[in-house]
């Protein structure tokens, strides 16, 4: 089982969030993304915290997909384009299937949580994912086109 690395974020991720990926296999990634909600829209009437966890198969997305995500962020180019940073860029603009969506006030639970889930779904199929997840918006592979 291969565990999750930092992906990118600020040195004090608690206070205004990070990411982390972990590689199923050749091509597929699960990342976890950390928001600080009460940083990123100043509002303190909700969850201090969202934790997002995304499955991304790069198999599923087109070269034009990739090459699209890559070129909206303007600070990538040639010489230090990096297959973190491709990752990043791919989760940035969206592409990739909800796996799972946690809030709450301490992020520590939230990670922990996320990173079960990444766990627990590793290596399923579709059929196993349809007999331990009720939400159906998270059986839809379909999701994958951003």
């Amino acid at each position: 089982m291969k565990r999750f690395r930092f992906l990118m974020g600020d040195v004090n991720w608690q206070d205004y969030g990070g990411k982390w990926y972990r590689q199923l296999d050749d091509t597929t990634y699960h990342v976890i993304e950390l928001i600080n909600m009460w940083d990123a829209t100043g509002e303190e009437e909700q969850d201090k915290y969202v934790v997002e966890l995304r499955e991304i198969d790069l198999l599923k997305l087109s070269e034009s997909q990739i090459k699209s995500a890559i070129g909206s962020c303007g600070w990538i180019n040639d010489d230090n384009l990096d297959f973190r940073l491709m990752l990043e860029a791919i989760h940035g603009y969206g592409y990739g299937a909800p796996m799972g969506d946690y809030s709450g006030n301490n992020y520590s639970k939230l990670l922990v949580q996320a990173k079960r889930e990444s766990y627990n779904l590793e290596g399923l199929n579709q059929g196993d994912i349809d007999s331990i997840v009720n939400d159906e918006s998270l059986k839809d592979f379909s999701l994958y086109k951003g």
